[in-house]
């Protein structure tokens, strides 16, 4: 009997400091969005594709099946007060140096739910474009090489940005079966 009590007084103070570091993290987190969200979309994105989270500051993201991606993502924001478009801002697209390197740049933005059905996946809470790093510097905002901005309006979409929506806009089934593909073609030609 006294060796199941400090068993669980063991096990229960072992729950107690999982408890605090979590809340810390959380706190963190808390006080980082940002960094909260690009969490968010990489975990989201790796276990779509099954791949492998790379640590901070690596070149990339992601490490699916020999392929690099890069995942950014974006919450709906305003451009000011009054306005009533909505639009995406991905930062920081090749780091903070420029130093990333990777396949692909896996945009993901809150879905607004105003224009939902006009998106590839009107039911999907994501709004998906996967951009091969070629392209991506071509896409960026003019003065700002490093990010772009995209309003949650496709029906209103000029530039650059129609063809964000109309060659690279891709949903989430699309993102799973490319990766799963590539990592059976792969295994084929081994």
């Amino acid at each position: 009997m006294r060796d199941d009590i400090q068993s669980l007084r063991a096990e229960n103070q072992e729950l107690r400091d999982r408890v605090r570091s979590l809340e810390e993290q959380v706190r963190f987190l808390g006080q980082h969005r940002t960094l909260a969200a690009g969490i968010t979309g990489e975990q989201l994105v790796a276990n779509l594709v099954g791949g492998h989270l790379t640590s901070h500051g690596a070149p990339h993201d992601i490490e699916v099946r020999g392929e690099l991606v890069e995942v950014k993502f974006a919450k709906l924001s305003r451009p000011n007060r009054s306005a009533p478009t909505l639009r995406w801002q991905w930062q920081k697209i090749y780091g903070e140096r420029g130093g990333k390197a990777y396949d692909h740049l896996l945009l993901v933005g809150e879905t607004d739910p105003r224009f939902s059905s006009f998106y590839l996946d009107p039911d999907s809470p994501f709004v998906f474009f996967l951009v091969p790093f070629a392209e991506a510097r071509r896409l960026c905002i003019k003065g700002n090489p490093l990010g772009m901005t995209l309003n949650s309006n496709p029906v209103s979409a000029r530039g650059s940005s129609v063809e964000l929506f109309e060659k690279w806009q891709v949903t989430a089934s699309e993102i799973e079966r490319r990766f799963r593909l590539a990592g059976a073609e792969k295994s084929v030609q081994s």
